[in-house]
């Protein structure tokens, strides 16, 4: 994937409070949260180490039916998912498939776009209150 093919904005707190804040702020919204995978935790269960990595899966269904009934190969994407990693000098990002990417994918109507640009504002907006 390019860079190009996600959005990609900075947090000022660790990956374990980004992540947090992020599942907090979508169920105040009402996003139905379907999983949190604590990648770093995961590795470590089985003796490896990598630096944190943290996935969550959310959306609503009632946007991402329609989507999938159009085109069920768009599964893949959905439910919608936020990526939340350190990099290799300590800074945290969040990452989350662009809106455009996803449209040219799959055969779903162009309007699609719009659950990936409001969950992409939330994100944004949730990010800039987010200090250390």
């Amino acid at each position: 994937m390019n860079d190009e093919d996600v959005y990609t904005w900075p947090s000022g707190i660790d990956v374990a409070a980004t992540s947090a804040l992020l599942v907090k702020t979508l169920t105040h919204v009402g996003a139905k949260v379907f999983a949190v995978i604590d990648q770093q935790a995961e590795a470590r269960g089985v003796g490896l180490d990598m630096r944190g990595l943290t996935v969550l899966l959310f959306g609503n269904p009632r946007a991402g039916t329609p989507l999938m009934q159009s085109d069920p190969s768009c599964a893949f994407d959905l439910p919608l998912k936020i990526v939340v990693l350190e990099t290799k000098d300590g800074q945290t990002l969040v990452q989350m498939l662009r809106a455009e990417t996803f449209v040219s994918r799959y055969d779903v109507p162009a309007n699609a776009a719009g659950v990936f640009t409001g969950a992409a504002r939330l994100i944004e907006t949730t990010l800039a209150g987010a200090s250390s």
